[in-house]
This record gives C-alpha cells, sequence and structure tokens, in this order.
C-alpha cells in the first residue's frame, strides 16, 4: 500500500521559516523581504527540501504558494506544484512587495520566475551599497506561472506596470 503524505495548507506553510537558498546565492533576508519560505528536513531541522512562494490575490491576500520541491528533479512530477489557491489573475510574485515601497515608481523591473525576481533585487541592493542610494530598494516582480502565461499575468495587472515611467 503507498503511503500518501497529507496536504499542505497555506495557513501551514505561513508558518514555516525563511532559510537562505545557498545553491541560488540568495540571502535569507532576500527570502523574508519577499514572503519566501521554506521546509526544512524532519531528519536534521536544517537541510532545505522545499521552497515556498507566495501568491497574493488582488487585495494583497496570500491565498496560495507555488512549491519547488528540491529533493524532485524540475522533470519530476511534483517539482513545482500549487498550494492554496494560485491563480492567473493574482497579483505578480513580489509586487505586493514593490507596491509597499513608498517612492515614485519610475523603474519596474519584470523578471521571468521566482529565483530571477530574487536574484535581481538582491544584486540591485548590493550594488548600491556604498552610495547615495543604499536602502533604496528596487521595484522587481516577476511573471508568477511561467513564460505561457506571461501575456496574461501582465494584463491583469496592467494598471500597475503602467503606473511606472520606465519597464
Amino acid at each position: 500500500m503507498q503511503k500518501t503524505t497529507p496536504k499542505e495548507t497555506v495557513t501551514e506553510v505561513l508558518t514555516y521559516p525563511f532559510a537562505d537558498a545557498k545553491e541560488r546565492g540568495v540571502r535569507r533576508e532576500t527570502c523574508e523581504r519577499f514572503g519566501v519560505r521554506a521546509a526544512l528536513s524532519e531528519k536534521d531541522g536544517k537541510t532545505v527540501e522545499a521552497y515556498y512562494f507566495p501568491s497574493c490575490n488582488q487585495k494583497g491576500v496570500v491565498t496560495g504558494f507555488m512549491k519547488q520541491d528540491i529533493t524532485k528533479g524540475k522533470e519530476e512530477d511534483g517539482h513545482w506544484l500549487a498550494v492554496g489557491s494560485v491563480s492567473i489573475s493574482n497579483k505578480l510574485l513580489g509586487q505586493d512587495v514593490a507596491e509597499s515601497i513608498n517612492r515614485k515608481r519610475q523603474n519596474l523591473v519584470v523578471t521571468e520566475g521566482g529565483w530571477d525576481m530574487l536574484s535581481t533585487f538582491q544584486a540591485l541592493v548590493d550594488n548600491v551599497k556604498g552610495t547615495k542610494y543604499e536602502g533604496m530598494e528596487p521595484q522587481v516582480v516577476s511573471i508568477p506561472l511561467g513564460t505561457k502565461n506571461a501575456v496574461e499575468a501582465i494584463l491583469h495587472n496592467e494598471a500597475y506596470i503602467t503606473s511606472h515611467d520606465a519597464l
């Protein structure tokens, strides 16, 4: 008989910790800024087994997560799964963070995936350390469900995107 694991819930994932994504070079504080949580191994309590990228509805409420199970290969079923409600009509990944930055909407960087968004944000923050721009956060978002759905995701968030001077 095959053993099944209980289905994760959004409420449960919201209790998971934030962690460094060492294999991606993304620091814990960057993951925390974007609400990207990690499931740790039950064996050692330290090894990350999955990352969870939040999906917010148009009111800014987290309704689901895209889970990347890093114990599985890219081609395996379950490498990417939705937990809760992850809809193409939701905000862009990271849009809730970008909207919280209290300054003029000049430049918006749109990336292809969650890891690209985190890496780009972190690199841009690191690039201005020691300059007069230190502490100024870049506005970086990502299409949430892959390039196949990019146009639809952008159209659902057109008002936000066009509120910036440049993309």
